[in-house]
């Protein structure tokens, strides 16, 4: 390279130089505008990221409430519907009627002998009896307290039956026989027991 390349050389190296200085000049000033632009939105998206997570945790309590407060308001429904089915249901001791004359017609010989004994007279006996018993102080006999502890399963099992048939889960049909089975053989052993016939012969 002779001088003269040199020179033009030099030249264009000097220009390049003032337009890349002159560039950079331009371009900090934007850098450092976007530095800060950047900043502020690092900030922002920290705000936005806290109050999503503030929110999302408020959210899913408020459904969780929520939730429980439709379970409470359905289960209370359900309640009532079940209290609703159970009144229509034989009390206790309309339900003791039917198998009481079949426990007496089948035993009369053998057990009750000549005595004339009515299903109806032995049902307002143990109605009279189980009224006494509900008034304070009265303490229970054991023949009171086997009428109560039938009385106390025979609710308890048309209660099932009446959640049973209005719930109809999967084989309910099966669970309500069984219960109803269990009530008569509740009746059976009640009307068996030696305190309960003298009840009986009593009336």
């Amino acid at each position: 390279m002779n001088l003269t390349q040199i020179d033009n050389r030099l030249n264009e190296i000097d220009k390049i130089l003032e337009d890349n200085s002159k560039r950079r000049i331009d371009i900090e000033p934007l850098i450092e505008s976007l530095e800060a632009e950047l900043e502020n939105y690092k900030s922002e998206m920290n705000f936005l990221s806290s109050q999503w997570n503030m929110y999302v945790k408020e959210e899913k309590a408020l459904r969780n409430e929520r939730n429980d407060f439709t379970d409470k308001e359905k289960k209370i429904k359900q309640e009532k519907m079940y209290e609703e089915a159970f009144k229509k249901c034989p009390s206790f001791l309309e339900a003791m009627e039917t198998p009481l004359q079949k426990y007496i017609s089948k035993n009369h010989s053998n057990i009750f002998g000549i005595a004339n004994v009515k299903p109806e007279a032995v049902i307002k006996d143990i109605e009279a009896r189980l009224e006494a018993y509900s008034k304070p102080g009265v303490l229970p006999n054991i023949t009171m307290a086997e009428i109560k502890d039938c009385q106390g399963a025979y609710n308890s099992l048309t209660k099932a039956n009446c959640k049973l048939e209005i719930d109809k889960p999967e084989k309910w049909e099966l669970d309500k026989n069984t219960n109803d089975f269990r009530i008569q053989n509740n009746f059976n052993t009640l009307f068996s027991n030696r305190n309960f016939k003298q009840v009986i012969l009593k009336v």
